[in-house]
């Protein structure tokens, strides 16, 4: 961002193919004006939803947004039907903030303001965004890979965001086996050096 800042940004659009696709370059894009535009996070969030809204495309937008300050290390959340971040410490304790200000996900209505929160962002943390393509992941006989089975892998002790990502991805296809991917898959891991 112009001040330094950087935005991390996870979303998913309701459905399959070109159409969805044409949402995510367009969110894409509105979320950089967005986010130039308006300082505070929750504000910018607000403005991309009334501007999706008045697009009248017919779906809905989940999204986790976190803007991150370097110089102070701290986080600003905001939610909009989306899973919260997991926010790992270093000794393995996970936290699921955001849940007080979740907001409806994107495109649905225009007349209710997002809200943000602030997380402090610690030597050794790990935070992991997600969609639900991951945790509701299902092999042959149906049964879904959790958000359990997710928040197992961040409990340990790796302390690599990589890995830690990487191990995820090659548990999930682990899991899924044989059985087809049967919706897309976004998985961000990043943390605080020590």
């Amino acid at each position: 961002m112009p001040d330094g800042r950087l935005a991390v940004i996870v979303a998913d659009v309701v459905g399959h193919g070109v159409a969805a696709a044409l949402l995510v370059a367009k969110l894409s894009a509105e979320a950089r004006f967005a986010l130039y535009a308006e300082p505070q996070p929750a504000t910018a969030v607000t403005r991309l939803n009334e501007r999706l809204c008045a697009m009248q495309v017919q779906r809905f937008v989940t999204m986790v947004l976190l803007v991150i300050d370097p110089k102070t290390s701290k986080a600003q959340v905001v939610l909009a039907g989306h899973m919260p971040p997991i926010h790992r410490k270093p000794d393995g304790t996970i936290s699921e903030p955001g849940d007080e200000v979740a907001g409806l996900p994107l495109g649905i209505t225009d007349s209710l303001p997002y809200e943000q929160l602030e997380v402090k962002i610690e030597p050794g943390d790990v935070l992991a965004l997600y969609t639900d393509g991951i945790n509701e992941a299902a092999d042959a006989s149906g049964a879904m890979y959790s958000i359990e089975r997710l928040r197992g892998h961040l409990r340990s002790p790796a302390s690599d965001p990589t890995a830690i990502g990487q191990t995820i991805v090659d548990d999930v296809r682990r899991f899924l086996g044989k059985a087809l991917q049967n919706d897309d898959m976004c998985l961000v891991c990043f943390g605080r050096a020590k």
